[in-house]
């Protein structure tokens, strides 16, 4: 395997790892902080193929566990700073005003398609709303809780209610709990993604 690139995205809940060999994407989930799955992964694709590793972070656990694991078995690596965000900006046309403080998942959001306009939406733990202008130029965001993280909100500020496991396709009213705050959470913010989208603040049409 030649010209094989590890990319990192490490969230709040897991890292995401994707193997690039120019023409496709191997992909999995790991937990942040199970760093032997990560030992093992590296392994089942073969660490001494992959040339090098781009690494986007927004948790300092699951970036340590990776970081010991490449250090261990020799692997390069580049972490995506404000810096190399400002110079990737540049050299393709983006403006994006807030890289001293932006959020690499938040970069690379913005990055991942080349399209514009866009209005991008990301639901992971957190979830984000951005959106990019037909000049490239980044507008910003919104962040509201992730939708698998509701029931568990809920049941730390509510003494009755418990973290129930979200139900699929829920209906927009019931009558048991569970159904109710899974549709909170999925109707929710179904809604809201909606809503915003037809906001004038994302105008996406030219």
């Amino acid at each position: 395997m030649k010209d094989t690139y590890l990319l990192a995205d490490i969230g709040n809940t897991t890292i995401d790892l994707a193997l690039y060999d120019g023409v496709k994407i191997e992909k999995v989930k790991i937990p942040n902080q199970d760093q032997k799955k990560i030992e093992e992964q590296l392994s089942l694709w073969g660490e001494e193929n992959i040339q090098n590793c781009v690494v986007s972070s927004v948790n300092q656990e699951g970036s340590e566990n990776l970081i010991i694991t490449l250090n261990q078995i020799g692997l390069p690596f580049e972490i995506i700073t404000p810096k190399r965000m400002t110079d990737f900006a540049n050299r393709n046309g983006y403006t994006i005003t807030n890289t001293s403080y932006l959020g690499t998942d938040l970069f690379c959001d913005i990055i991942a398609d080349d399209a514009a306009p866009q209005i991008i939406i990301d639901l992971g733990t957190v979830g984000k709303i951005l959106y990019l202008d037909r000049d490239k130029i980044f507008h910003g965001c919104s962040i509201f809780p992730g939708i698998r993280r509701i029931p568990g909100m809920l049941e730390q500020s509510a003494d009755m209610l418990d973290n129930y496991d979200l139900a699929k396709n829920p209906p927009l009213v019931s009558l048991k709990t569970e159904e109710c705050i899974s549709s909170g959470a999925i109707n929710g913010i179904a809604c809201l993604v909606s809503s915003m989208r037809r906001q004038r603040v994302c105008p996406v049409s030219p």
